[in-house]
C-alpha cells in the first residue's frame, strides 16, 4: 500500500524551476533551427519578402561586366569580370550572404567577362553555368575549363544553342544565343539576356557589335527600361539605332573610365533623354517592383 505525500513548497519550486529551464532550452533550440533555415533561404536569394521584386547590381570591375540578379528566392550572375577583380566580386556576393547561385551566365569568353568564373565556382554552390556554344581560345577560358574538369564540374555547363526561358518569383528571364556562330569576332557570339518583371524590363547585351546588332534590330525583345549598353560604350555604325529601338529610360555603361566612352554615344543618349550611368564611378543598384518605378542608386 502506497501512501500519498503532499509535496512541500520547496519541491514545487524545484519542479517549476526545472520545467521553466526545460522550456527555455527547447525555445533556444527552436530559434536556432529557425535562424539556420532563414540563413539557408536568404543565402540563395536577396532579403526580399515578396514576388515580383528584383534587385540588379552592376559591379565596378573596370572595363568588364559582372551583374548580380536577385529576387525573393533566386540569384543569378551574368559574367564575372576579370581574374584580377575576382576577389572583389566574391567579397561582394558574400556581403549579401549569398552561398548559392541558381545560375551563372557567361556571355562570351573574353577575359573581362569570364575572368572571375573559376573563383565563383570555387567559392559558391553554382547550379548551372550557361555558356555560348563556340570554341574559346584565350588562356583565361582554358584555365576555367581546366578547373571545371579538375573539380569534376564540367557537367554544370549548359550550352545555349536556342532561346531559353527561365521563370522564378513572377519574373521571366530569356537567354538568346546568336543565330549563327561568328568565327572572326567572338564578341558577336555574346549571349543576350532579357529580364522582365511585370512592367519593368532589363536587357544585358554582352559585347555585341554591328553584325550581331543587325541581327537583333527590328525585334521587339530589345525594348527595355534599363539597357546595359553593348561593348562598354563603343560606338558601332548601328549602335544608335539599337538604342533608339530599345528605347530605354536608363542606360548602364560598363567601362574603366568615362573618357574611354564614345562622346558621340553620350551625345545621342542625351538627345534621346536617356539617363546614363558609368559603373567605373561605383557599383550601380537597380530596384524593380514591376510598376515602372525603377529606383537606381550608385555607390560612389
Amino acid at each position: 500500500m502506497f501512501l500519498y505525500r503532499r509535496k512541500t513548497s520547496t519541491e514545487f519550486k524545484y519542479i517549476r524551476f526545472f520545467l521553466t529551464t526545460l522550456l527555455c532550452i527547447c525555445l533556444c533550440i527552436f530559434l536556432l533551427l529557425c535562424s539556420r533555415e532563414k540563413e539557408k533561404i536568404t543565402g540563395t536569394g536577396a532579403n526580399i519578402t515578396k514576388n515580383n521584386y528584383l534587385v540588379v547590381d552592376y559591379l565596378n570591375v573596370g572595363k568588364g561586366d559582372c551583374m548580380l540578379i536577385q529576387s525573393k528566392t533566386h540569384t543569378y550572375l551574368i559574367d564575372t569580370g576579370y581574374e584580377e577583380t575576382a576577389d572583389e566580386v566574391t567579397a561582394f556576393l558574400k556581403s549579401k550572404n549569398i552561398k548559392k547561385l541558381d545560375g551563372m551566365i557567361i556571355t562570351h569568353y573574353d577575359k573581362d567577362h569570364i575572368g572571375g568564373a573559376k573563383d565563383i565556382v570555387k567559392n559558391f554552390d553554382v547550379n548551372v553555368i550557361y555558356m555560348p556554344k563556340y570554341d574559346g581560345t584565350g588562356s583565361i577560358y582554358q584555365k576555367f575549363m581546366d578547373k571545371l574538369n579538375k573539380w569534376n564540374k564540367l557537367n554544370l555547363i549548359s550550352y545555349v544553342t536556342d532561346n531559353i526561358r527561365i521563370e522564378f518569383d513572377g519574373i521571366i528571364m530569356d537567354i538568346y544565343p546568336a543565330k549563327e556562330t561568328f568565327n572572326e569576332d567572338d564578341n558577336n557570339n555574346s549571349l543576350v539576356t532579357k529580364i522582365v518583371n511585370n512592367n519593368d524590363s532589363f536587357l544585358f547585351t554582352g559585347d555585341i557589335e554591328d553584325e550581331r546588332i543587325s541581327e537583333l534590330l527590328g525585334d521587339s525583345m530589345i525594348k527595355a527600361d534599363v539597357l546595359k549598353v553593348p561593348y562598354h560604350g563603343r560606338l558601332e555604325d548601328n549602335t544608335i539605332q539599337f538604342i533608339d529601338e530599345s528605347a530605354p529610360e536608363y542606360a548602364i555603361i560598363t567601362c574603366e573610365s568615362e573618357s574611354k566612352v564614345s562622346t558621340s554615344l553620350i551625345y545621342e543618349l542625351e538627345k534621346l533623354n536617356v539617363k546614363y550611368y558609368f559603373n567605373c564611378n561605383g557599383n550601380i543598384r537597380c530596384d524593380s517592383d514591376g510598376t515602372k518605378n525603377i529606383k537606381i542608386e550608385q555607390n560612389k
